[in-house]
């Protein structure tokens, strides 16, 4: 980060100073003191991503998709570049993927003893009688 930490109280104080000028003339002073010192610390946060923003500037970071630095200057910017990319894996994924012959024989003797699930049914119309069907609409329609 670029800096000290004099930036990051300055940065607070002046946020204090700013939300107690305008707070003043429309709060209590307590109420004014109270909002001031939570600008100070929302301020003195904001002032460690200006500054981290600024470090990022200062490094020259070079863009993501550009090459790394060879030779000579890659002992000068050690650990200063993060590179994201990663190996190429399709063909790992692809092994991943095929059964194996342990699972092949289990499915082969999962698939012989599979039943489907066939379970009795909770309601059978055909069995009831009209009349005391109608007894209970109407039962239900009384409350």
């Amino acid at each position: 980060m670029a800096g000290k930490m004099l930036f990051n109280w300055l940065f607070g104080g002046v946020g204090f100073l700013l939300t107690l000028i305008v707070s003043s003339s429309h709060n209590l002073f307590i109420t004014s003191i109270i909002r001031s010192l939570i600008a100070f610390v929302i301020w003195f946060l904001l002032a460690f991503g200006i500054r981290w923003m600024f470090g990022m500037l200062q490094t020259g970071h070079a863009p993501v998709n550009a090459k790394a630095p060879t030779g000579k200057e890659d002992g000068e910017k050690k650990g200063l570049r993060f590179d994201m990319t990663t190996p190429d894996e399709n063909e790992a994924i692809h092994d991943m993927l095929k059964p194996s012959e342990h699972e092949t024989s289990e499915t082969n003797q999962g698939a012989a003893s599979f039943q489907p699930l066939n379970p009795p049914r909770l309601v059978k119309t055909a069995d009831r009688d009209p009349e005391e069907l109608a007894k209970a609409v109407r039962h239900l329609t009384e409350d």
